[in-house]
């Protein structure tokens, strides 16, 4: 995936539109606006999974594996903004998702540290990153 497909980085609020959504508090809400996001040894792509991109793709969205080439990734979930300077992630990444809560909390202040707004869903029962917020006492915000 490059500019020219729609990946950009994560280097401070936006200054082109993106889709602004709320917290997603069901699967079915985790579908609008949802983008992947990894932080690489160098950079931080994100792309929306369900872009003309992710469309064109096999398997209809963009993969983790897209926004990295298949290299390394410190950490990867889904995001979402919620103005252009406030976003929520998740640790949802098959390949690069965060072993524990901790390193998600990580991540998000790293996102923290490039000017955003950050809030991220915890870690369930299953000891898994949650896909969605049933409830305000899902999300921690920095």
């Amino acid at each position: 995936m490059t500019l020219a497909d729609g990946m950009r980085f994560l280097a401070g609020p936006v200054r082109e539109p993106v889709t602004i959504v709320r917290v997603p508090t069901t699967q079915e809400e985790t579908l609008v606006g949802r983008y992947l996001w990894v932080i690489g040894p160098t950079d931080c792509p994100h792309g929306l999974e369900e872009g003309p991109f992710g469309q064109a793709r096999r398997l209809g969205q963009v993969k983790h594996t897209n926004l990295t080439g298949g290299g390394n990734a410190h950490c990867g979930g889904e995001l979402w903004y919620l103005t252009d300077d406030r976003v929520l992630i998740n640790g949802a990444s098959g390949r690069y998702g965060p072993a524990t809560e901790q390193q998600l909390h990580d991540a998000a202040r790293c996102l923290q540290a490039l000017g955003y707004s950050v809030g991220y869903m915890r870690f369930g029962e299953s000891n898994k990153p949650m896909t969605f917020a049933a409830g305000e006492e899902d999300v921690v915000w920095l």
